[in-house]
């Protein structure tokens, strides 16, 4: 019988890690922009402005987190329809 070794311990994940909805995925820019429908330049400014989520850094890159920029793109909408009901 073959035994197989201890598979690594993931020391390296921190324990306080954030559960991630189910399907949840790292987003670039280009992946936003489809999402959206916003330019580069829209999304980069209302980061700035903290009116978008802000990006997770790896390394060089940037990505965002969908969950955080569909809840954010429900609330988009929620205040539209709020703003045309009154």
């Amino acid at each position: 019988m073959q035994e197989h070794p201890a598979a690594p311990a993931a020391s390296h994940v921190e324990s306080s890690a954030v559960p991630l909805p189910p399907n949840d995925r790292f987003l670039r820019i280009d992946d936003l922009v489809h999402l959206t429908g916003m330019g580069k330049t829209w999304i980069t400014d209302r980061v700035r402005r903290g009116e978008f989520p802000s990006p997770i850094k790896m390394g060089h890159s940037a990505v965002w987190q969908e969950s955080a920029v569909r809840v954010w793109m429900a609330q988009q909408i929620a205040k539209s329809q709020r703003k045309n009901v009154a």
